[in-house]
């Protein structure tokens, strides 16, 4: 709630209100001990789009806010690492990361936190797939004219597509149509298909940032260079897609 409607309710200036709650979280951040922290979650928010962004970071074994500064970029996590040693923890010792996928955010971890495992949460990984699904369907509509105005149809999930969309949609995906889009469509549902089937309590998908080969899983040979998003779910199964209308192996 924003400190303007609580010092009305309160009948108190928001000013007072603002030293009141500085009071409070500075008494908790004196006894702040982050001792025995290693996996950390991170985010980023902001009071209007676009503007005024704060990086919050949290324990995700003991479910608690440990700091938050102002900003997005990669010196958010340099902050946080120093202030993490100032309260008994060690950033040398956090083992695993939770964050979007924003480069910021990547790098600050590869600079600060040096032994930590980053993986992307479900949502941004499903929303990277959905963008693929576009861009296919764009560079695809050139030459079938069937998919222009067809852009929701691929981006909603199922259960949100009226009874008319899903008609549609279903009448594109038959393999007869040999789509590149509805086959770009497929790989996502695979990949949420397949964190439902996981799902646990924990963080249990983990994408490896730096992923630029495809690899044979039955040689292990690598191929040339393409881009591809691997993930790596907590059963060990590995899916290696590629999103491109020219190749849809």
């Amino acid at each position: 709630m924003p400190m303007a409607k609580v010092a009305a309710m309160t009948r108190e200036h928001d000013t007072r209100i603002w030293r009141i709650a500085e009071h409070h979280v500075l008494a908790a951040r004196d006894q702040l001990d982050c001792t025995g922290v290693r996996r950390v979650g991170m985010d980023e928010t902001s009071a209007r789009r676009g503007q005024d962004y704060v990086s919050i970071f949290a324990d995700l074994d003991a479910r608690r806010v440990m700091f938050a500064t102002e900003g997005r970029c990669a010196d958010t996590v340099g902050r946080f690492a120093a202030d993490l040693a100032e309260h008994g923890g060690d950033p040398a010792q956090v083992t695993d990361t939770s964050s979007d996928m924003s480069n910021a955010f990547i790098s600050g971890i590869a600079a600060h936190l040096p032994n930590a495992r980053m993986t992307f949460d479900r949502y941004h990984l499903a929303a990277k797939l959905s963008e693929a699904i576009d861009a296919v369907r764009r560079q695809e509509v050139a030459t079938r004219p069937e998919l222009t105005h067809t852009r929701w149809l691929w981006l909603k999930n199922w259960a949100n597509l009226s009874a008319t969309q899903r008609r549609d949609l279903h009448h594109l995906m038959r393999p007869s149509a040999q789509l590149a889009t509805a086959r770009a469509l497929r790989w996502r549902e695979d990949f949420q298909g397949h964190c439902q089937l996981v799902e646990r309590p924990a963080a249990d998908v983990h994408v490896e940032p730096e992923v630029g080969r495809r690899v044979d899983l039955r040689s292990g040979a690598q191929a040339a260079a393409v881009p591809v998003i691997s993930v790596q779910v907590v059963n060990r199964t590995v899916i290696s897609r590629r999103y491109s209308s020219v190749d849809n192996r």
